[in-house]
């Protein structure tokens, strides 16, 4: 089994070529520049590829040929985890306080092909997909309002480029947060950027 390593932080790549070195099957390798990421995948096609958040979101590239990517959560929040499950198409979700030997069986693991993700993560990630579903079965006045409101706009300059009343546009977007099953603005601006990149990945 061949493992490549990339994090942002050289020194938790090296501890966990460490912690691997000699406990898994394989070799284990590290990127130590993240943004030649791209160009190693190219030229080499490792088995399980693990990585931060913050390599994955800048550093890899869309299609990773056979290789299995895994996350090291160093502290993701949960909308950060999604993303990566739904956008980034990542097989698994590995905790940073993970012991060795749980850390060996995720990669035999997820080298066979088979998902590691926490149940509560895999609960949030329906949740967030059936909110998606919902989303597809808005009118397309709500799908304006909605989209508007992942680009940042505010209630008044919605109003004014759909030429009606501010009053209107809160009555809508209260309508759109019950049709979403969300219970608050912040959720339904987040909701609505992850159903953009979404949207425009399968389209």
């Amino acid at each position: 089994m061949d493992i490549m390593l990339c994090f942002s932080n050289v020194l938790i790549g090296e501890g966990m070529r460490c912690l691997l070195s000699g406990k898994v099957e394989g070799t284990v390798r590290v990127v130590s520049d993240p943004s030649s990421l791209g160009d190693m995948l190219k030229d080499t096609d490792p088995d399980i590829l693990l990585l931060d958040f913050y390599v994955l979101e800048r550093y890899l590239p869309g299609k990773t040929g056979r290789t299995k990517v895994l996350l090291l959560d160093t502290g993701c929040s949960e909308q950060q985890i999604n993303h990566a499950l739904i956008i980034k198409n990542i097989i698994g979700v590995i905790d940073m306080n993970t012991d060795v030997n749980m850390f060996r069986r995720a990669i035999a693991s997820v080298n066979k092909g088979q998902i590691w993700v926490r149940r509560a993560v895999v609960n949030t990630l329906v949740e967030r997909l059936s909110n998606l579903v919902r989303i597809c079965n808005l009118t397309a006045s709500e799908l304006n309002i909605f989209k508007m409101l992942g680009d940042g706009l505010d209630d008044g300059v919605i109003a004014r480029k759909l030429g009606t009343k501010e009053k209107r546009i809160k009555y809508q977007i209260e309508a759109l947060k019950k049709k979403s099953n969300v219970s608050s603005r912040r959720e339904l601006i987040d909701l609505s950027r992850h159903f953009g990149e979404f949207d425009a990945l399968t389209h």
